[in-house]
């Protein structure tokens, strides 16, 4: 599928991505998460004070953080999303963060830093310590917001966090760690 190619690939996702959502069938609830989160991150670059924010890179990369997430679905009832599923763990893999970047490449994503930040939007960097510690602005901000977006909307930390526990089973020990180094340590 031809895509009308931007000067950069910031410009390129965010020109594209109702054509990107329908080329890897992306369902309107994961749709509605990407959107949220994307607002989210758009709200906090709007509001920043402090070092510049590269609000395009945030956007881009929040739009399209989760594509790759059909290789995780469970409990699937329709047919029709079953065979998606089946295809996309086919040629993707069945790590979801794995098939997102590969998507990425396959729609000729190139950006090493727009690659990077989606990298980061994981709930593996809640035991990253290290990028919570580099400072990298854009980062921590898409980080914090897909915290912040959970199938309800948007939600405080605390609510966020306690379905990341059920839904997961993520450790609280390992939130609060990385909370305090957000946070510092007399914030617990």
């Amino acid at each position: 599928m031809a895509y009308e190619k931007s000067s950069n690939d910031e410009e390129y996702v965010i020109r594209n991505i109702a054509r990107i959502y329908r080329r890897f069938a992306i369902d309107r609830n994961l749709r509605k998460h990407m959107f949220y989160v994307a607002g989210v991150g758009a709200f906090i670059c709007r509001h920043w004070k402090g070092k510049r924010i590269d609000d395009k890179l945030v956007i881009s990369s929040l739009l399209v953080h989760d594509l790759g997430n059909i290789v995780k679905y469970y409990g699937i009832r329709s047919k029709k999303l079953l065979l998606l599923k089946n295809k996309f763990v086919k040629k993707y893999g069945k790590n979801a963060h794995s098939a997102t970047i590969k998507m990425l490449k396959e729609i000729g994503i190139r950006d090493s830093r727009l690659l990077s930040v989606v990298r980061a939007i994981t709930l593996d960097s809640l035991s990253s310590p290290e990028i919570v510690k580099s400072k990298d602005w854009e980062k921590l901000i898409c980080m914090y917001s897909d915290w912040r977006v959970s199938p309800k909307g948007v939600v405080s930390l605390d609510e966020r966090f306690d379905y990341f526990m059920q839904r997961y089973r993520i450790e609280e020990e390992r939130i609060i760690a990385t909370m305090k180094v957000v946070m510092g340590e007399t914030a617990w």
